[in-house]
């Protein structure tokens, strides 16, 4: 999986080039859905760290995957587009919220672990 993550920033890096470049829609597709893909991935990989049990990234691709080919092959003013649109808006959100959670409770296991008191304070002052 950490393959895939590295390939998806790799996108990121082209997709963003090219939206920036062009300011085309599609090519806005091309960077947001990347960005999607990797809080997905994200938050599974910490969902699996955090649960201990595996099998939770190949869900997060194949989320992705459909909704990737869900705004990719629809019309930008057809309800399925935009219903595709909302599904990603809400699901980055949770993934995003999820990440900053567990981070900061990763934070915290690591001060528990060392000892000290900063991990987790260092990790929430980066976000301020």
């Amino acid at each position: 999986w950490h393959r895939l993550m590295l390939s998806v920033t790799m996108a990121m890096g082209v997709g963003s080039m090219i939206f920036h470049g062009t300011l085309r829609y599609w090519a806005q597709l091309l960077d947001e859905l990347p960005l999607y893909a990797m809080a997905v991935l994200a938050a599974a990989t910490l969902r699996q760290r955090a649960s201990r049990a595996p099998g939770v990234q190949p869900l997060a691709a194949a989320w992705s995957a459909f909704i990737a080919a869900g705004l990719l092959l629809s019309e930008r003013d057809s309800d399925v587009h935009v219903s595709f649109r909302g599904l990603m808006t809400v699901t980055f959100s949770v993934a995003f919220v999820y990440i900053f959670t567990a981070g900061s409770v990763a934070g915290e296991e690591v001060d528990a672990a060392r000892g000290g008191g900063d991990g987790a304070t260092l990790f929430r002052l980066t976000f301020v």
